[in-house]
C-alpha cells in the first residue's frame, strides 16, 4: 500500500547529537530525555540505540516508564512528571524513579513501598522561579527536607529543577538559585541522604558552563538536533501530491477566506494535515520542498491535507514526494514566524505518518 505520509528517524544523527552533549558538557552524566514517545521519534527505538550510553533516561509518567521497563531498558528510567495512586507501585515494583515535590507525595510513595516491602527511589523537585513542580526553597530547606529524611521506605537519589534560557540580565538570578539549590543538596547530606545526581540544567543551557550546577544534565530536543547549533536534525517528514488544480485570481484556497489567491495559481494537494501533526500554525506560512524548490503553504491545513503553491515549480505530477521537514526545510527556521513549536510539531506527530528508521 502507498503511504500517504512518513517520517524517516535518522539514527546516526541522533547518535552525533548525544556525542556532541557528551563531547561539550561539562559534567559526566547525561538523562537521555525520551518523554512523549522520544519527541515523536520512537522511545524504545531510542532508548535502545543510547542504552550504551546515556546514564539514564527521563520520561514524563509513569507509563511510559513501564513500557522502556518491559523493552528491556537496564539504565535508571526516572519520572519527571508528577505521580499518584495506583501508578505508584507500578513504579516501586520495576525500580523506576519518582519525581516527589512535596511532603504529602513523598508520603504516598513511602506508603506504597511498604505495602510492597521495598523501597523507592526518589528525586526532589525544587521550585527555581519555574512555578511549575517542585517545593519552594524555604519550605524544603526548613520543613520538607526533615520530613522526608524520616520516611523508611523511601530513597532521595537526586535532586533537580528546572530553569528557562535566562537572558543576561537574569543570569545573577540564575546563580542565586543555583546557589540555594546546593544549599538544598548540602542539608540532605547532611541528614544521610546519598545525593547520586544533581541537576538543573536542560538542552538549552546545559553547554552555559556558568550555569550548570550539580554532575547531571538532562538533554531532550537536543538529542532530536534542535536547541543548539552543530546538532542534525533526526526526523525527516514527508507527503505526496494528490492532486493538481489551477486557481484563478480572487478565488478563495480552503476553509475560510484566510487566503485568497492574488494571481492565477496552480496548487498542489498534499496527504497530510492537521491530524498528522502538520499544525494549523502552519496555515499561510509554512513550505515544503517539491522537485527540490520550495512551496509555499496556501490556505489554512486541514484535518488531512494541505495546499501549496506550485505556480512556478515545473513537471510537478501526482505521485510525487513532498518533504515537509528534513536537514534543508528546517522546522525551527520554518517555525520562526509561527505560533506553535518544534516541541510540539515532533511530539504531536500523529499515528497515521509510519516511522522508518534509517542510519
Amino acid at each position: 500500500m502507498t503511504e500517504r505520509a512518513w517520517a524517516e528517524i535518522n539514527l546516526s544523527h541522533i547518535e552525533h547529537n548525544f556525542e556532541y552533549f557528551r563531547s561539550n558538557v561539562r559534567v559526566n552524566k547525561i538523562m537521555a530525555v525520551v518523554k512523549a514517545n522520544a519527541y515523536g521519534h520512537g522511545a524504545c527505538r531510542v532508548a535502545k540505540l543510547l542504552q550504551d550510553e546515556a546514564d539514564c533516561f527521563g520520561v514524563a509518567n509513569v507509563e511510559e516508564g513501564v513500557e522502556l521497563h518491559q523493552e528491556g531498558i537496564s539504565k535508571p528510567i526516572v519520572v519527571l512528571g508528577s505521580s499518584w495512586g495506583e501508578e505508584l507501585a507500578a513504579a516501586i515494583e520495576r525500580d523506576i524513579v519518582l519525581t516527589v515535590s512535596s511532603v504529602e507525595q513523598a508520603k504516598c510513595v513511602d506508603k506504597a513501598a511498604q505495602s510492597l516491602g521495598r523501597i523507592a527511589k526518589i528525586y526532589l523537585a525544587i521550585n527555581m522561579g519555574f512555578n511549575r513542580l517542585g517545593m519552594d526553597f524555604d519550605d524544603a530547606l526548613e520543613q520538607n527536607i526533615t520530613q522526608i529524611s524520616r520516611l523508611f521506605r523511601v530513597e532521595i537519589v537526586g535532586v533537580f529543577s528546572h530553569n528557562n534560557k535566562p537572558n543576561i540580565y537574569q543570569k545573577v538570578d540564575t546563580y542565586r538559585q543555583n546557589a540555594r539549590l546546593v544549599q538544598v543538596v548540602g542539608a540532605l547530606i547532611a541528614k544521610g541522604q546519598n545525593i547520586r545526581e544533581l541537576s538543573t540544567c536542560a538542552t538549552s543551557t546545559c553547554l552555559d558552563s556558568d550555569l550548570v550546577v550539580g554532575n547531571m544534565v538532562r538533554v531532550g530536543l537536543g538529542l532530536y538536533g534542535y536547541g543548539q547549533p552543530h546538532l542534525l536534525p533526526s526526523m525527516s517528514v514527508y507527503s505526496r501530491v494528490v492532486y493538481i488544480r489551477n486557481v484563478g485570481k480572487g478565488e478563495r484556497i480552503g476553509y475560510s477566506p484566510s487566503y485568497i489567491a492574488c494571481k492565477n495559481m496552480k496548487i498542489a494537494v498534499l496527504s497530510i494535515g492537521y491530524a498528522d501533526g502538520y499544525n494549523l500554525a502552519m496555515s499561510d506560512l509554512g513550505y515544503v520542498l517539491i522537485a527540490d524548490k520550495f512551496a509555499k503553504v496556501v490556505g489554512k491545513i486541514c484535518m488531512d491535507m494541505c495546499m501549496v503553491d506550485i505556480t512556478d515549480i515545473a513537471g510537478v505530477q501526482d505521485g510525487d514526494i513532498a518533504v515537509m521537514w528534513n536537514e534543508r526545510a528546517r522546522l525551527d527556521e520554518m517555525l520562526s514566524v509561527s505560533t506553535t513549536s518544534v516541541y510540539e510539531m515532533l511530539s504531536t506527530l500523529g499515528r497515521r505518518v509510519k516511522k522508518r528508521y534509517i542510519g
